[in-house]
């Protein structure tokens, strides 16, 4: 089964703050979008699915909790990120998710996109369409 990924980023350690490296050469190199999203507190975004995008998701800003399962919906993924995670999730097609911003403070996704933001290969759900996620509304 296909699942997220959730990699590690190597840290530039600096006394006045440090350096996280989100993508090198290679990764760029096979990205063509590159898009933040802000989610206002305590609110949620998603159900969606790309059908053909892969996405390196991570957070910038905030505190967020990201919710993926398999188009079968046999495989339920969670897990919660923040700058200081150093982390990106490595989302491959053909996953729903959403997202929720844990904090009162505005919280911000990053995506490094493999392809150009498409309203065609993306399927949507509303939030409560699925009983076993319901709580993460």
């Amino acid at each position: 089964m296909i699942q997220p990924i959730i990699k590690t980023l190597p840290i530039g350690e600096n006394v006045d703050g440090n350096v996280l490296k989100f993508a090198d050469k290679e990764t760029l190199r096979e990205s063509e979008e590159l898009y933040f999203s802000s989610v206002k507190s305590h609110r949620t975004k998603g159900w969606k699915l790309h059908k053909e995008m892969i996405m390196r998701l991570g957070v910038i800003a905030g505190e967020v909790s990201f919710c993926f399962y398999s188009v079968d919906e046999s495989h339920l993924q969670t897990t919660t990120l923040d700058f200081s995670a150093n982390a990106l999730i490595l989302v491959p097609p053909n996953i729903w998710f959403a997202f929720r911003n844990e904090n009162t403070a505005s919280a911000v996704v990053v995506n490094l996109a493999s392809i150009e933001h498409s309203e065609d290969e993306v399927l949507r759900r509303p939030l409560d369409s699925l009983e076993f996620i319901r709580k993460f509304r």
